[in-house]
């Protein structure tokens, strides 16, 4: 069994907002979608329990895969067409560099 230990920069965070501008599909850290997320830094925030503003809407990711040095999460909206159907929306971090 793994265990997931919270670490002291987490101490009092009760959760972080991840951004999307909607018109690329990077995951940033800030509102004004200036700084594109790591991919290390995308999974522990997935770990975590992260929420995506997505336009205002708040999103619960459901899975985090990381691809060739990207990371991926992805998360359910509602379609704004149809409101009996959802969107499966995925954004991607800036390709992991090693340190």
């Amino acid at each position: 069994m793994d265990k997931v230990y919270e670490q002291a920069k987490d101490v009092h965070v009760r959760n972080i907002y991840v951004y999307t501008n909607g018109e690329d599909a990077y995951a940033y850290s800030d509102a004004a979608c200036e700084e594109k997320i790591a991919a290390d830094v995308l999974s522990d925030l997935f770990i975590k329990g992260v929420i995506i503003n997505d336009d205002g809407g708040l999103f619960k990711p459901t899975g985090f895969v990381v691809i060739e040095e990207i990371g991926y999460i992805t998360y359910i909206k509602p379609d704004e067409q149809t409101p009996t159907t959802a969107v499966l929306t995925t954004l991607y971090s800036e390709e992991y560099e090693e340190q």
